[in-house]
């Protein structure tokens, strides 16, 4: 019964793609969270940043955070936010892998221009962790600058 009734964050993004008011101004929101994602990425370059999540797959509503993969030792994210004055927050963040199970990695969460990027920490060698999407339960796409730069055409 469970898997008919549609979520919140569905529905309102059925709602502002409904009014072409309220869709227009989506699309810009979306454009603008890509633009700062594409910055927040060429300043991480050196972590091999990877762009997932609701801004990527372009369901992003307005209180949608950015999320970023990136591929190195925690260690070394402290190190640079410490070193560029970035102030951020710590925590883990729970994903599910292609095998089923749940993980849990580090996550650092910093803002860019007042929006939230969350940034998600995988081994440098990551080939094993290929998350897999909440919502439908397949490979989460990830982009990187190259993919992002071609949206934002």
């Amino acid at each position: 019964m469970r898997k008919n009734l549609k979520t919140k964050l569905e529905l309102e993004f059925e709602i502002q793609n409904f009014d072409p008011v309220k869709r227009e101004s989506r699309l810009q929101h979306l454009h603008m969270l890509r633009q700062k994602a594409y910055k927040a990425m060429q300043m991480l370059q050196p972590f091999s940043p990877k762009l997932t999540g609701m801004v990527l797959d372009g369901s992003a509503v307005i209180h949608t955070h950015i999320r970023l993969h990136v591929f190195t030792a925690p260690e070394e994210i402290i190190i640079y936010f410490v070193n560029h004055n970035i102030p951020y927050d710590e925590g883990e963040q729970r994903v599910q892998l292609m095998n089923r199970n749940f993980t849990s990695f580090p996550m650092f969460c910093f803002y860019l221009a007042e929006t939230a990027i969350e940034l998600t920490v995988f081994p440098e060698n990551s080939a094993k962790y290929i998350t897999r999407c909440p919502s439908s339960g397949k490979r989460m796409p990830r982009a990187d600058l190259t993919d992002l730069e071609n949206l934002l055409k």
